[in-house]
């Protein structure tokens, strides 16, 4: 009899830690909700500039727009990749107890503009791309397929984890939401140029 109750506890015990991993309901709606947010502010603040305006440098050493959105884009499509190589790895429920980042802080991090982060190389804006259209073309695919991803994904987010430079040791599902924080961040950066003192006020208009 003891056995048999020994084993019932394992079980209960082992599919209590399996749910641990899985999304919440509130989790996997935030996370979309906030994913479409920052898409549709990212996309309206590129909508209708000039080819002046989006290559327009307040200083030599500084982003233009165009810059900030292949940044964004860029971003997009390596912490999708982050996501997919980090769940090939071993789960470990275990750590879960010690991440010392919250979602909250992760938003909060990466939205104040005063903290400065270099830029990893691999996503370094290099004229990757050849227009405007392009980058929004690659960034709308790549975020579409985040929030299908993130509305019907069962796969143990909170179980597998990675080192963000800017968050340190993060899980998956923050992965996701430090996605969007990070489209923001720059999102107010685009807007931090537009209020330059010499930003261009006429020009040749993209049509996106």
């Amino acid at each position: 009899m003891k056995s048999i109750l020994f084993i019932f506890c394992l079980l209960v015990s082992g599919a209590t830690s399996a749910q641990k991993a899985l999304l919440t309901p509130e989790q996997r709606a935030f996370a979309s909700n906030y994913l479409k947010q920052t898409k549709e502010e990212f996309l309206k603040s590129i909508e209708g500039l000039t080819v002046e305006q989006l290559t327009f440098k307040a200083k030599d050493s500084k982003w233009c727009i165009m810059d900030c959105a292949e940044h964004i884009t860029l971003a997009e499509q390596t912490l999708s990749s982050v996501v997919e190589k980090q769940l090939k790895e071993p789960a470990d429920s275990l750590k879960t107890e010690h991440l010392k980042m919250t979602e909250k802080k992760i938003i909060s991090r990466l939205n104040f503009r005063l903290i400065k982060v270099k830029s990893p190389e691999i996503i370094k804006p290099s004229g990757k791309f050849d227009s405007i259209e392009a980058i929004k073309t690659a960034f709308i695919a790549q975020r579409d397929s985040a929030i299908d991803y993130v509305n019907t994904t069962n796969d143990p987010l909170h179980f597998h984890f990675w080192k963000h430079p800017a968050t340190g040791t993060i899980d998956l599902y923050q992965t996701i939401i430090l996605m969007s924080a990070h489209t923001k961040r720059h999102i107010l950066q685009i807007e931090e140029v537009k209020k330059a003192s010499k930003f261009p006020k006429t020009g040749k208009t993209v049509k996106l």
